[in-house]
């Protein structure tokens, strides 16, 4: 009989399961590009060029976890080549860190390691110092936080079997409001009449689901909120999309994007910020608070300014490189940047729609490295496809953008240590009014002053 733990032991096993479910998503939802690694996957060592395989792996992993949590977070949580390697070719023979098996859980549409634990049993917990939401009213939602939980109802049919092809912009109909507040389930009704079923695929939040009827309906349970279409794929070609807005109430804030933090701990004194003395000390050397707001802010991401007063150093109780990322949120794409010490610039990042720019290639992103010894504004401004950042009133950077980012649903910023946000505003620059301002001084933010 081993000597280890229960709790230990069950680990393990979770580790082996978690393993097998990998390997069967990859088996089952890559079998189109076996033709250019093998004629069928039956494990690596059949296949003619294991080394290009793991690379796309890899990458397909590490987007994965981009999609979810942001490019601030994922720089670090990225998954090496070498990683998978060893565990398609050591599987449960090799330990993993949490940090691989966090990535894994993610790919498969889980929040994180501890989520996909929690599938069959809760761990308890007790309350904290961060003065976290009771357990039995939110644990099991948070720890699938941000993941849209799919329950296929393969056997609902609908309509008439007349033959008639349905319009592209009819073969994706929301049953229901587009607007809810999470947590929340979205249904859709799906028509592939006319197309090939066997290569459609309806992808949302990243997960991605092969309808088994011609006719069916979809219905997605969404745990955080968020703003994202629910996409129609056939021959991985975009055929229609619906926006989707689930709302959060008010601002919320999470501890690395896992634990809620109740709204009296991080929205006080005129301010959002989640003081280091509230962190677990086991956490507190490496950790990040994040702040959300979704709802409609009542005008178009592609002509807006957005505008934050904010501070992270070390006196406030920030963390090397200081990292205070933006990320907008529109019903069609995004735009985001962040500002970082100077000497952290690698980790920079910028992008609206389908642009993308990395510090550790684009030299044009040294304007985000900022000593920020005290307050900062920092503007971001979307206008005609361009986007100009500005600190302090000074450019820092300016591109253009690919794909309209649709109307304004959400805020969130994500904060290296204890950062600190002053105050928000919105302006619209079709007609220069502020639709969005907030103090934090109050309960309800001040709109169109």
């Amino acid at each position: 009989m081993s000597n280890k733990p229960l709790s230990d032991l069950a680990r393990e096993g979770d580790l082996e399961q978690l393993l097998d479910d990998f390997t069967e998503k990859i088996r089952t939802e890559w079998s189109e590009k076996w033709t250019a690694h093998g004629e069928e996957f039956v494990g690596v060592e059949g296949l003619p060029s294991k080394n290009a395989f793991y690379h796309e792996l890899a990458d397909a992993l590490n987007d994965a976890y981009k999609i979810r949590y942001g490019l601030a977070t994922a720089a670090t949580k990225e998954i090496k080549v070498h990683t998978v390697r060893r565990i398609l070719e050591q599987g449960a023979d090799r330990n993993f860190d949490d940090k691989t098996r966090d990535v894994l859980a993610v790919y498969l549409g889980y929040a994180n390691w501890a989520a996909y634990r929690m599938r069959e049993h809760l761990p308890q917990s007790s309350a904290t110092a961060t003065r976290m939401r009771p357990v039995e009213k939110r644990a099991f939602w948070m720890a699938l936080a941000g993941i849209g939980l799919l329950v296929l109802a393969a056997g609902w049919l609908y309509g008439s079997r007349d033959g008639k092809i349905p319009a592209d912009d009819e073969r994706l109909i929301l049953i229901g409001t587009a607007t809810l507040t999470a947590p929340a389930k979205v249904a859709v009704r799906y028509d592939l009449r006319g197309l090939d079923p066997r290569q459609a695929r309806v992808v949302f939040d990243s997960k991605s689901v092969k309808p088994q009827l011609e006719q069916g309906q979809l219905t997605f349970e969404i745990l955080l909120a968020q703003a994202a279409p629910i996409q129609l794929y056939v021959a991985d070609k975009l055929v229609c999309e619906v926006p989707v807005a689930v709302y959060s109430t008010g601002w919320e804030g999470y501890l690395n994007l896992r634990v809620p933090i109740e709204k009296s701990a991080f929205y006080q004194n005129g301010q959002l910020h989640f003081s280091p003395n509230l962190v677990p000390r086991d956490q507190r050397a490496d950790y990040y608070p994040a702040f959300l707001n979704f709802r409609d802010y009542g005008l178009s991401a592609d002509a807006m300014r957005f505008e934050a007063r904010v501070l992270n150093n070390e006196k406030i109780g920030g963390l090397w490189a200081y990292d205070v990322s933006v990320d907008l949120v529109g019903t069609k794409h995004r735009a985001y940047f962040n500002v970082l010490a100077p000497d952290a610039i690698l980790y920079a990042h910028a992008g609206a729609g389908k642009t993308e720019l990395s510090g550790s290639n684009n030299p044009n992103l040294q304007g985000l490295g900022v000593k920020m010894e005290d307050w900062c504004v920092l503007t971001m401004q979307l206008l005609n496809q361009q986007a100009v950042i500005l600190i302090d009133g000074k450019e820092a950077l300016r591109f253009p953008y690919q794909e309209a980012l649709g109307e304004l649903r959400g805020i969130q910023f994500y904060i290296k240590g204890s950062g600190a946000v002053d105050w928000v505003r919105i302006t619209d620059l079709k007609d220069n009014k502020v639709k969005y301002f907030d103090d934090f001084l109050g309960e309800e933010a001040a709109a169109e002053r």
